[in-house]
């Protein structure tokens, strides 16, 4: 998930990328009718009921969204509710435990993912005013970790558990500054540190590339800063999420984000780096026909084929399985994607069609459930409707109990 609010994203970055014109905009597919367009009754509008909700959502202090999650899960917000919709709603947290499908819990654990949205802003250099160099990340750690003491100030019988994970746009900072953000807020211990005096909160690495993160940059100096987070994360057994799907906050041109975010970008990471582990976002969703362009023609067979057989379409989700069968570390997860059934449904007809038991079994035990809250409120009406989405699967018991609680406690390696 995405703990932030307004203040936390480089907005100023996000409008300059679009600077390289319209037809790169159109090209990105952001308003692609199946990623956030509002379609309903033939209505094609992007300022829509979901979309004020997520502003909504997005406009709390992060400590309120987080007691948010939980009051949704609890059923506070049925009132919202009407018709079938009101009558069919069970609470996911009562009694102090959460229960989902057949299964209890004492503990909800959270993972949000913080942005790391620093920028040297070099371009700006022409404009009028001054432009400082800016290290957002450390306005959100500091608002993060005050949001986690806030929650366990003000619900004292609260249910969540936090294992944040840190993010690192390595182009906007010196080494010596990456070095120093990691030595601060890493937990190599994987053990949750809840010492009130400590920093060290964090169990892994966030990249999102499309913030201008090339994953193996030819330039010298660039590489080296991820090199010593790559040996670092391998050596501590850490783990390293990177967003994975064609859209998203972007502060590059299309062509470029997509470069960098292509899961085969990553292979030569895992040739060096073998060990690795690491988490590709969302499973690669593609919403535009054009972020693979040097295979267009072949993915228009595939993608025909694909719909027929109601199987995932998106070239980058073939991408990452195909690494997942090379390299024993790389995951994939759910959020944002599990937004629709379709989703699950083309995720279990590919399972299905896998003859390798002992494949299909790998990928299984390689898959994490995630929200992407509030990012997904572009899809869904709440927390509780994509717990729904997930607990309607057809998955089965002990594949639920993998994805939402096993896998992801491998992935952390936290010793609980």
């Amino acid at each position: 998930m995405h703990a932030m609010n307004l203040e936390h994203p480089d907005f100023i970055s996000s409008i300059y990328s679009l600077n390289s014109g319209i037809a790169d905009l159109l090209t990105s597919g952001f308003f692609s009718t199946s990623y956030i367009l509002d379609t309903q009754k033939g209505n094609y509008s992007l300022l829509n009921n979901k979309l004020i909700n997520l502003l909504l959502a997005f406009d709390k202090p992060i400590g309120e969204t987080f007691s948010m999650i939980e009051n949704d899960l609890k059923g506070l917000y049925i009132d919202k509710l009407s018709g079938k919709e009101k009558e069919e709603y069970t609470p996911y947290i009562y009694s102090g435990k959460l229960k989902f499908r057949n299964i209890e819990y004492d503990k909800f654990a959270l993972i949000p993912l913080l942005m790391d949205f620093s920028n040297n802003h070099k371009d700006f250099s022409k404009a009028y005013y001054p432009v400082s160099r800016e290290t957002k990340i450390l306005k959100y750690i500091d608002d993060t970790l005050t949001a986690f003491s806030d929650y366990k100030k003000y619900n004292k019988d609260g249910i969540l558990e936090f294992f944040p994970l840190l993010g690192i746009n390595t182009p906007a900072h010196s080494l010596e500054f990456v070095k120093d953000l990691i030595s601060t807020y890493i937990n190599k211990t994987h053990t949750q540190n809840n010492h009130k005096s400590s920093k060290k909160k964090f169990y892994g690495i966030k990249f999102y590339p499309p913030l201008g993160l090339n994953p193996w940059p030819k330039d010298k100096t660039e590489l080296n800063k991820l090199l010593y987070i790559y040996q670092f994360c391998t050596e501590n057994n850490l783990p390293i999420i990177t967003h994975c799907d064609d859209q998203g906050f972007r502060t590059i041109p299309t062509k470029e984000a997509w470069a960098y975010t292509n899961p085969q970008s990553w292979e030569v990471v895992l040739k060096e780096f073998p060990t690795l582990k690491i988490d590709f976002a969302h499973s690669g969703k593609q919403y535009s026909s054009l972020s693979n362009i040097p295979t267009a023609s072949i993915i228009a067979q595939n993608l025909i084929k694909r719909k027929a057989e109601r199987l995932p379409t998106s070239p980058w989700f073939y991408n990452i399985i195909s690494l997942m069968k090379k390299y024993d570390n790389v995951y994939l997860d759910f959020s944002f994607s599990g937004s629709t059934p379709q989703f699950y449904n083309e995720l279990i007809n590919f399972l299905n069609l896998e003859e390798n038991k002992d494949i299909k079994q790998h990928i299984i035990e390689h898959s994490l459930f995630g929200s992407d809250f509030s990012v997904n409120l572009f899809k869904v009406k709440s927390y509780s409707q994509y717990f729904n989405i997930f607990e309607n699967s057809q998955f089965s018991d002990e594949e639920i109990e993998l994805f939402a609680s096993k896998n992801p406690i491998k992935f952390l390696d936290i010793n609980l």
